[in-house]
Protein backbone atom coordinates (compact mmCIF):
# COMPACT_ATOMS: atom_id res chain seq x y z
CA UNK A 1 0.00 0.00 0.00
CA UNK A 2 2.82 2.91 1.17
CA UNK A 3 4.66 1.59 -2.41
CA UNK A 4 1.64 2.28 -4.21
CA UNK A 5 1.05 5.90 -2.75
CA UNK A 6 4.92 6.52 -3.12
CA UNK A 7 4.80 5.89 -6.93
CA UNK A 8 1.56 7.67 -7.36
CA UNK A 9 3.03 10.72 -5.57
CA UNK A 10 6.68 10.19 -7.93
CA UNK A 11 4.23 10.11 -11.01
CA UNK A 12 1.99 12.98 -10.24
CA UNK A 13 5.15 15.46 -9.18
CA UNK A 14 6.64 13.99 -12.24
CA UNK A 15 3.74 14.75 -14.67
CA UNK A 16 2.60 18.21 -12.48
CA UNK A 17 5.52 20.15 -13.81
CA UNK A 18 4.45 20.11 -17.97
CA UNK A 19 1.31 21.20 -17.17
CA UNK A 20 2.28 24.86 -16.51
CA UNK A 21 2.03 25.63 -20.32
CA UNK A 22 -1.42 24.51 -20.73
CA UNK A 23 -2.77 27.27 -19.32
CA UNK A 24 -1.04 29.58 -21.96
CA UNK A 25 -3.07 31.13 -24.86
CA UNK A 26 -1.99 33.66 -27.46
CA UNK A 27 -5.25 35.42 -27.51
CA UNK A 28 -5.21 36.26 -23.69
CA UNK A 29 -2.07 37.97 -22.82
CA UNK A 30 -0.82 38.29 -19.23
CA UNK A 31 0.93 42.00 -20.36
CA UNK A 32 -1.19 44.29 -22.13
CA UNK A 33 0.95 47.82 -23.57
CA UNK A 34 -0.83 50.91 -21.67
CA UNK A 35 -1.32 52.19 -25.50
CA UNK A 36 -3.85 49.32 -25.75
CA UNK A 37 -5.67 49.89 -22.74
CA UNK A 38 -6.43 53.50 -23.46
CA UNK A 39 -8.51 53.94 -25.85
CA UNK A 40 -11.08 51.41 -23.48
CA UNK A 41 -10.43 53.68 -20.19
CA UNK A 42 -11.26 56.99 -21.97
CA UNK A 43 -14.60 55.42 -23.73
CA UNK A 44 -15.38 53.79 -19.97
CA UNK A 45 -14.50 57.07 -18.31
CA UNK A 46 -16.65 58.72 -21.17
CA UNK A 47 -19.54 56.46 -20.41
CA UNK A 48 -19.54 56.85 -16.71
CA UNK A 49 -19.54 60.54 -16.52
CA UNK A 50 -22.04 61.05 -19.56
CA UNK A 51 -24.18 58.72 -17.90
CA UNK A 52 -24.52 60.68 -14.67
CA UNK A 53 -24.54 63.88 -16.41
CA UNK A 54 -27.46 63.07 -17.96
CA UNK A 55 -29.35 60.87 -15.23
CA UNK A 56 -29.25 64.48 -12.76
CA UNK A 57 -30.16 66.49 -15.72
CA UNK A 58 -33.46 64.32 -16.50
CA UNK A 59 -34.06 64.12 -12.23
CA UNK A 60 -33.70 68.10 -12.51
CA UNK A 61 -36.03 68.53 -15.80
CA UNK A 62 -38.71 65.96 -14.20
CA UNK A 63 -38.84 67.84 -10.90
CA UNK A 64 -39.42 71.52 -12.61
CA UNK A 65 -41.81 69.79 -14.91
CA UNK A 66 -43.62 68.86 -11.70
CA UNK A 67 -43.79 64.83 -13.36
Amino acid sequence: MKTNLLLFLIFISATSSRMDNLNKTPNRPIEVPLNTLLPSARRNTANVTGREVWQYSNLLANQMLGT
